[in-house]
Protein backbone atom coordinates (compact mmCIF):
# COMPACT_ATOMS: atom_id res chain seq x y z
CA UNK A 1 0.00 0.00 0.00
CA UNK A 2 2.75 1.95 1.22
CA UNK A 3 3.82 1.69 -2.97
CA UNK A 4 0.63 2.80 -4.48
CA UNK A 5 0.31 5.74 -2.03
CA UNK A 6 3.84 6.86 -2.75
CA UNK A 7 3.08 6.53 -6.64
CA UNK A 8 -0.12 8.63 -5.98
CA UNK A 9 1.68 11.38 -4.93
CA UNK A 10 4.20 11.12 -7.40
CA UNK A 11 1.70 10.98 -10.10
CA UNK A 12 -0.19 13.98 -8.69
CA UNK A 13 2.80 16.07 -8.45
CA UNK A 14 3.38 15.43 -12.30
CA UNK A 15 0.13 16.25 -13.24
CA UNK A 16 -1.38 12.76 -14.31
CA UNK A 17 -4.47 13.13 -11.86
CA UNK A 18 -6.02 10.08 -13.13
CA UNK A 19 -3.25 7.62 -12.38
CA UNK A 20 -2.96 9.26 -8.86
CA UNK A 21 -6.57 8.87 -8.37
CA UNK A 22 -6.44 5.09 -9.31
CA UNK A 23 -3.26 4.58 -7.01
CA UNK A 24 -5.14 6.14 -4.10
CA UNK A 25 -8.11 5.03 -4.47
CA UNK A 26 -5.70 0.92 -4.40
CA UNK A 27 -3.78 2.59 -1.53
CA UNK A 28 -6.97 3.37 0.58
CA UNK A 29 -8.19 -0.13 -0.30
CA UNK A 30 -5.38 -1.54 1.11
CA UNK A 31 -4.94 0.38 4.23
CA UNK A 32 -7.50 2.46 4.99
CA UNK A 33 -5.74 4.74 7.18
CA UNK A 34 -3.91 6.24 3.84
CA UNK A 35 -7.44 8.42 3.62
CA UNK A 36 -6.53 9.94 6.93
CA UNK A 37 -2.75 10.60 6.18
CA UNK A 38 -3.82 11.86 2.49
CA UNK A 39 -6.08 14.24 4.37
CA UNK A 40 -2.91 15.41 6.24
CA UNK A 41 -0.70 15.51 3.79
CA UNK A 42 0.15 19.20 1.94
CA UNK A 43 0.99 17.76 -1.57
CA UNK A 44 -2.79 16.58 -1.74
CA UNK A 45 -4.36 19.58 -0.17
CA UNK A 46 -4.36 21.53 -3.95
CA UNK A 47 -6.05 18.59 -5.50
CA UNK A 48 -8.73 17.49 -1.83
CA UNK A 49 -11.76 19.93 -3.66
CA UNK A 50 -11.67 18.27 -6.65
CA UNK A 51 -14.44 16.17 -7.46
CA UNK A 52 -11.93 12.72 -7.90
CA UNK A 53 -9.63 13.31 -4.87
CA UNK A 54 -12.74 14.69 -3.17
CA UNK A 55 -14.66 11.64 -3.16
CA UNK A 56 -12.07 9.24 -2.17
CA UNK A 57 -10.86 11.61 0.59
CA UNK A 58 -14.50 12.69 1.99
CA UNK A 59 -16.77 9.49 1.05
CA UNK A 60 -18.98 10.55 3.82
CA UNK A 61 -19.68 14.46 2.36
CA UNK A 62 -20.93 12.71 -1.03
CA UNK A 63 -23.93 11.50 0.97
CA UNK A 64 -25.67 14.93 1.36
Amino acid sequence: EHIHYALALAQALAGDLASAQVNLRRAIELEPRNRLIARQDADFAPLAHQAPFRSLLYPDKNAW
